[in-house]
């Protein structure tokens, strides 16, 4: 397992993901979570490997994550959590999806859209 490093959580949760020979499509698709002091387990994610229409729905798309975040920003916001970062976030968060549903027509329009062709 690969650990991945970021200043931002080094102190709260370690994250692991596959080594990348059991990679496919040239990015991480397992990853684990555990409590960086006690090293308990405290879950794990499980991304889509494989085209929809290739191999059916095996776990969360770039998509669904990022719309998780953006819920749990947006009910900070509407409560006593409200600040400038968070809206800041949800900014770009929304920008994001906006990229990814663009490659997503953009690949319907193509033909490719749920398979791994390019």
């Amino acid at each position: 397992m690969i650990e991945v490093k970021n200043a931002l959580m080094e102190k709260t949760v370690k994250v692991f993901h596959e080594d990348k020979e059991q990679m496919a499509y040239g990015a991480p698709h397992n990853y684990q979570f555990k409590n960086a002091g006690s090293g308990e387990f405290l879950g794990d994610l499980k991304f889509q490997k494989g085209g929809i229409k290739d191999v059916g729905i095996n776990g969360v798309t770039n998509e669904v994550l990022l719309a998780i975040v953006l819920e749990r920003l947006n009910y900070f916001q509407a409560g006593d959590y409200a600040c400038d970062e968070n809206q800041q976030a949800i900014n770009r968060i929304n920008e994001a999806l906006l990229w990814l549903k663009k490659r997503t027509l953009d690949r319907e329009l193509r033909g490719v859209e749920g398979t791994n062709r390019k």
